[in-house]
């Protein structure tokens, strides 16, 4: 109490921290309501960073074997970047946030199906907020247990695919032998 921002877009005070699970754990106890704070929202405080860890440990998991596959396939350190980059962008782009149901053209919609993030990314979001009807309804969320299911399928099948194309590029394109 007694610190205010001196305006909106300027630099806002806040915690510090050393790292991100430090700041998960400020984040949880200090938002929410303040009585002593008119500009504090009446919103309840979710349960922050429940569901989410075991969900991007996963998609971690999935992106591991996707570079795997890139350090296999590139010439060269320097090329590897070029090689990633078209992958990465659709990964990034299509991550169920940026481009969602709603918004990707008809003729895209399956790049939402295949992007580790777009799965990741639903199943955190849809934790986080379960009540929030109007968020599912914005961007095409389903919370359902089917479609956990159908996400961890998803994720388990690009993980093992991207594992298995890694090893036969590494053994076909490097000349690799016993």
């Amino acid at each position: 109490h007694g610190v205010l921002d001196l305006a909106q877009t300027l630099d806002h005070v806040g915690p510090l921290s050393r790292s991100t699970a430090d700041a998960a754990i400020t984040l949880q106890i200090i938002a929410g309501r303040d009585e002593h704070d008119p500009t504090s929202l009446p919103d309840p405080v979710p349960q922050l960073f429940t569901d989410g860890p075991e969900w991007s440990f996963i998609c971690f998991f999935v992106m591991m074997n996707f570079f795997k596959i890139i350090a296999a396939v590139a010439p060269s350190h320097a090329e590897s970047m070029q090689v990633a980059m078209p992958g990465l962008m659709m990964f990034i782009l299509f991550n169920n946030f940026f481009v969602n149901q709603a918004t990707a053209p008809v003729f895209m919609r399956w790049a939402l199906h295949v992007s580790p993030m777009a799965w990741t990314i639903e199943q955190i979001i849809t934790s986080l907020y379960p009540a929030n009807d109007a968020l599912k309804t914005l961007y095409g969320y389903d919370d359902s247990d089917a479609q956990s299911v159908r996400a961890l399928i998803v994720l388990l099948v690009e993980a093992v695919a991207f594992q298995l194309i890694a090893i036969v590029c590494l053994a076909k394109l490097n000349n690799i032998q016993r």
